[in-house]
């Protein structure tokens, strides 16, 4: 069915795309531990990484409720992480949480798939309605659902999203309900959300109200990272919050990502451009421009920790890359494909390298480049394919890409 498979309700598009409404300043958070050809590995700015730490500025929880610890990926404390360093509850600066979480909720699809590669999959309890892999977690009770008609097109959900946004107070309009009944039924001791931003999932404010509500006041994690440290911090975390260790999985994925630059290291740098949306069109944002750095590309228009931006047709043709990949946020290839049609009829796209040379490419946004979990190792390795394919296979399990026929030269 379109509505459960090909459509995934952007939700992460909408983080990112209107993110500078609510962001001025760009995370400068960097990637501690990741070489590349051109930053040699640095250690991290702390001693090592941070599972909970609420920020200054937080609010103290209601009566009752435990506080909420959090990594802030905007303001605040921000963890930093060598991924070949013990962490501070190895080291014994900060013991494991007395009762380690059993039962979870996640309200977030990365952190459902960051759970999972945690081998916490047992102790999930229940997801959101947009949760899709991996394939265990199919059975379990969906406890939020989106107002966003199903059938909404690309235009239209950008102008709801807007809507949301400069609409004020108890005026604006909800985009993500919570089944309060469906959680406290679950009872969970650990909601794992995010409070960056009110239009990519349940609003932390009406999160936290529930969690007070609930009987057994659960703890509520919230994951903001932008940048790929950040991800590897954020499983960091919910290892503190689950008493498990995380070194493992984050150094096999640091492995993973280390072994792409390494393949890549001194090849030239294709021109590349990523849209996280079409109509209309916006820049990559956060994270993505990292993944293409690492993976031997150069991205000409976004800026890495930065949120995305709408762009003007005009500024892609000026910026002349020799490559476009297509990501758009929620959406699988074969929707991402429906909106395709915005290229025609741009000024000078013909002459724009990647158009004119059929290097123009779709690929799963939704899967691989809009959640900020494990899967974005997979998004460096693809881009590396996409940008060497001669030294970089396409990783195992990722379908295809879409590459969509070259222009004829304009006489």
């Amino acid at each position: 069915m379109p509505g459960a498979t090909d459509f995934r309700t952007p939700n992460l598009a909408w983080k990112r795309r209107f993110r500078q409404q609510t962001q001025s300043k760009p995370d400068p958070l960097e990637t501690p531990g990741i070489s590349t050809p051109d930053r040699p590995s640095r250690p991290p700015a702390g001693e090592g990484r941070l599972c909970f730490q609420a920020p200054p500025d937080r609010p103290a929880p209601a009566s009752g409720c435990h506080p909420a610890p959090t990594h802030r990926g905007r303001g605040g404390a921000r963890p930093t992480l060598d991924p070949s360093a013990p962490s501070d509850v190895d080291r014994g600066h900060l013991p494991r949480p007395a009762l380690a979480a059993q039962r979870i909720v996640s309200l977030l699809p990365s952190a459902t798939e960051l759970v999972c590669a945690l081998g916490l999959g047992d102790r999930l309890v229940g997801v959101t309605h947009e949760c899709d892999g991996p394939p265990e977690v199919g059975d379990l009770p969906p406890v939020t659902r989106t107002l966003i008609p199903p059938a909404a097109t690309s235009g239209e959900i950008d102008a709801l999203v807007r809507e949301r946004f400069e609409a004020a107070g108890d005026d604006r309009p909800a985009l993500y309900t919570l089944d309060e009944d469906a959680l406290a039924a679950l009872d969970p001791d650990l909601i794992v959300t995010q409070a960056l931003c009110d239009v990519c999932a349940v609003a932390e404010a009406d999160v936290q109200a529930a969690a007070c509500r609930l009987p057994g006041s659960p703890r509520v994690l919230n994951l903001e990272p932008t940048t790929l440290a950040g991800v590897f911090a954020s499983i960091d975390a919910v290892g503190c919050a689950a008493g498990v260790d995380a070194g493992p999985v984050v150094r096999a994925l640091d492995a993973r990502v280390r072994a792409v630059t390494e393949r890549v290291s001194g090849r030239a740098r294709p021109r590349v451009v990523v849209l996280e949306w079409l109509d209309p069109p916006f820049s990559a944002g956060h994270w993505n421009p990292e993944l293409v750095r690492l993976a031997g590309g150069a991205e000409v228009i976004g800026q890495e920790g930065a949120p995305s931006r709408t762009l003007d047709w005009a500024e892609v043709v000026r910026a002349a890359p020799d490559i476009v990949v297509v990501a758009c946020c929620g959406f699988t290839p074969e929707r991402a494909l429906k909106d395709v049609g915005a290229f025609d009829g741009v000024a000078g796209w013909e002459t724009v390298p990647a158009a004119r040379d059929g290097r123009v490419v779709v690929v799963d946004g939704s899967g691989l480049f809009a959640r900020p979990g494990p899967r974005l190792v997979e998004a460096v390795e693809l881009l590396a394919h996409l940008f060497h394919p001669d030294v970089q296979p396409r990783p195992d399990g990722v379908a295809p890409p879409v590459w969509l026929p070259g222009l004829p030269v304009a006489a």
